[in-house]
């Protein structure tokens, strides 16, 4: 009885070993998180976006769906990031305009029935055409101040869209008109994205075709 037991005491030490031997490994898993904001600085390899630096090799961009050229992703650019483990995967643009544009010989932008001051001429990705001229379908990156009046960070071509887009907050609302900027854009409630309904002072994008100085809306997205 006493040989069992002392055997019996030996196999549960010998199988406690094994199970501490046996215990899994951990590896590391890949982490995905988004970041958005204006880019403050680009490079073939890398882009900076608030206060950090990414790397971009990997990384493919595109607007609206549309594939755009990495290398022709640029400071004052705004982007929402998709990130792998810290490194870029995917960069989709987020302009504040896009459309046929005209440079006015007052240093306006004209497009989509809106008027944009333009101070700065290096936020121009494309030739800079002092005095004016058309410039073509571009994205205009810009954000509103604290009185109302656009910033441009950035104006660079792209191809031809199917839409027109252009932001602002909503004023002169009815049920089937509305004005950005001063621009009329005509929708119906259906157009709308998400559970809210349009009200005066609202943030908004507008996608769809300028038409006879109007933008006939397809979607307008609450921001």
């Amino acid at each position: 009885m006493k040989t069992l037991s002392i055997a019996v005491a030996l196999s549960v030490l010998l199988s406690g070993c094994g199970d501490k031997a046996t215990v899994p490994v951990s590896h590391d898993t890949p982490t995905d998180s988004t970041v958005s904001g204006v880019i403050e600085a680009a490079s073939v390899y890398d882009m900076t976006l608030n206060g950090t630096t990414y790397p971009t090799q990997d990384a493919e961009a595109n607007y609206e769906g549309q594939d755009y050229n990495v290398t022709s992703v640029k400071k004052g650019m705004a982007a929402t990031l998709q990130l792998a483990n810290d490194k870029v995967t995917d960069i989709s643009l987020d302009p504040a305009f896009a459309g046929l544009a005209v440079l006015n010989p007052e240093n306006e932008l004209l497009m989509n029935g809106t008027q944009i001051r333009i101070t700065d001429p290096q936020v121009f990705t494309l030739d800079y055409r002092y005095g004016g001229g058309s410039l073509g379908w571009v994205m205009v990156f810009a954000h509103l101040d604290d009185q109302d009046h656009w910033v441009v960070t950035n104006v660079s071509p792209v191809d031809a869209m199917p839409n027109a887009e252009m932001e602002g907050k909503v004023s002169h609302l009815t049920r089937d008109h509305f004005q950005l900027d001063g621009a009329k854009v005509a929708y119906s409630a259906s157009m709308v994205a998400g559970d809210k309904p349009l009200a005066e002072g609202m943030y908004v994008q507008a996608f769809g075709q300028f038409i006879n100085d109007q933008l006939s809306a397809n979607r307008i997205d609450i921001k």
